[in-house]
């Protein structure tokens, strides 16, 4: 083997391994971009003495959400959607009219813009000191 084959074989494996040090840095770097933009969603109740009641849904990330599904529930009885329309069907079966901490359980599922994370953030109440 002369010295024109070893600096050869020398050269070629210093490419590659250049090569799979730019591919990890290139990930590494996506998934930093990724966490860096994250949404964090956050439920925050809202009362007001002789007010109305109210949730109010919060952005505290980077980056924008995209809201997948809700999903209501009370008393472990799904409602659907979070929407006008479930409260609406829901107040005309209550006898009193319903607040925003009413109900047992609020869930949102939601995403970045990348897509496919499936976070989820929930208000569920506790429970009332006696």
């Amino acid at each position: 083997m002369n010295a024109s084959v070893v600096v050869a074989i020398c050269a070629t494996v210093i490419a590659v391994l250049s090569l799979a040090v730019s591919v990890f840095e290139a990930r590494a770097a996506r998934r930093h971009n990724r966490i860096t933009v994250r949404p964090v969603l956050e439920l925050r109740v809202g009362l007001s003495e002789g007010g109305k009641a109210g949730l109010q849904l919060i952005n505290a990330g980077l980056g924008p959400a995209v809201i997948t599904r809700t999903d209501l529930t009370l008393d472990g009885q799904s409602l659907g959607e979070y929407s006008e329309e479930s409260v609406n069907g829901l107040r005309g079966k209550l006898s009193v009219r319903p607040a925003a901490v009413t109900f047992r359980k609020l869930e949102i599922r939601y995403e970045s813009l990348y897509g496919g994370e499936d976070y989820k953030t929930e208000r569920i109440p506790h429970p009332r000191p006696s």
